[in-house]
């Protein structure tokens, strides 16, 4: 028993506590809160252009900027304790972590790309 359930099975995760909430829970969970906030922005930036091509636009810069300087900034901020935490990011970037564990042991190289792209 390893102890985590992220490839490769030997890598060191200091901390790691396993996630309170299932997968599906996570899904919901942040797809209501981004569909909400998405769905404020759509409506406010009707109010401010009729253009359906400008509310679009600013619609994505918002999704843009909710997941580069909301989400990604949170993995800046707490990488090397994102393994032992249970808030809802935690939760979300441990699941995200399946598909890449290097978010979990706060990698080199992963935190210098991250900074480059904020």
């Amino acid at each position: 028993m390893t102890g985590h359930p992220y490839y490769p099975t030997d890598a060191e995760i200091p901390h790691y506590v396993p996630n309170d909430r299932s997968t599906t829970e996570l899904l919901v969970i942040a797809g209501g809160i981004m569909t909400s906030l998405v769905g404020l922005c759509f409506i406010g930036s009707r109010t401010l252009s009729k253009k359906t091509s400008s509310v679009s636009r600013l619609t994505w810069f918002f999704i843009s900027g909710i997941l580069h300087v909301g989400f990604e900034s949170y993995w800046l901020w707490y990488r090397a304790s994102i393994a032992g935490r249970n808030d809802i990011l935690a939760q979300l970037w441990k699941e995200y972590a399946h598909g890449d564990s290097r978010y979990l042991v706060a990698d080199e190289l992963l935190l210098t790309l991250e900074n480059i792209h904020h």
